[in-house]
């Protein structure tokens, strides 16, 4: 059990497996090959897990790695920032994901499914790209923005503080970049498609107030 602290690392092969982690915040910077975070349960604090770069090396948001997150709306949000030069899932039960930056590479592949909510941070627009190379397949999911609580809960602690988006420069995008999109019985609000996507595939999904423009 690792209680009530802060575990910051930059550069540092991480393993966290079977482990209970009440209040405890892990702050994972450019985690080395061999990293493992599985199998641990994260609850009593809002956004346990920040993990920047790296993020192919640690398979922490399927259904898979066996990370279960608490009750609260907060607990089961985590932040997400980096670049992707492999196949990923975020798939782990009631997981709200806010994005800071974020590329998907040439030949890699990012699955979001399984009732998952990604959430656009309130950050400036700088901070907030998400650019897809390869494929973006989501499968029963929620794209929305940092404000909307109405699907996955305030999970950025700030009411409706970050508000509702009102024009372009406020809605978050993802640039297909000769990536494909596949959107299926998902629910988008206030997002932006566009680039030169070959390929892009929507079906039985509710697209509110977002522009696709491949």
């Amino acid at each position: 059990t690792v209680e009530q602290s802060i575990v910051d690392t930059d550069g540092a092969v991480v393993r966290f497996t079977s482990s209970s982690l009440p209040g405890t915040r892990l702050l994972l910077k450019q985690a080395g090959p061999g990293s493992e975070v599985s199998n641990n349960q994260f609850f009593g604090i809002g956004m346990p897990v920040v993990m920047l770069n790296g993020l192919s090396a640690i398979d922490l948001t399927s259904d898979s790695s066996g990370n279960r997150f608490g009750a609260g709306p907060s607990e089961n949000a985590v932040t997400l920032s980096g670049g992707y030069n492999g196949d990923d899932e975020w798939s782990a039960p009631r997981l709200v994901v806010h994005l800071g930056s974020l590329s998907v590479g040439k030949n890699a592949e990012l699955t979001i499914k399984n009732g998952v909510t990604v959430k656009r941070s309130c950050a400036s627009k700088g901070d907030r790209s998400f650019m897809v190379l390869g494929k973006l397949s989501v499968s029963n999911a929620n794209l929305t923005y940092a404000g909307d609580d109405s699907v996955g809960g305030d999970t950025n602690g700030e009411g409706g503080l970050c508000g509702l988006p009102l024009d372009r420069e406020q809605t978050w995008a993802i640039y297909l970049r000769g990536g494909s999109l596949v959107l299926e019985d998902s629910l988008v609000r206030h997002g932006e498609f566009h680039g030169d996507a070959p390929s892009i595939t929507v079906t039985g999904s509710d697209i509110q107030q977002t522009t696709i423009h491949p």
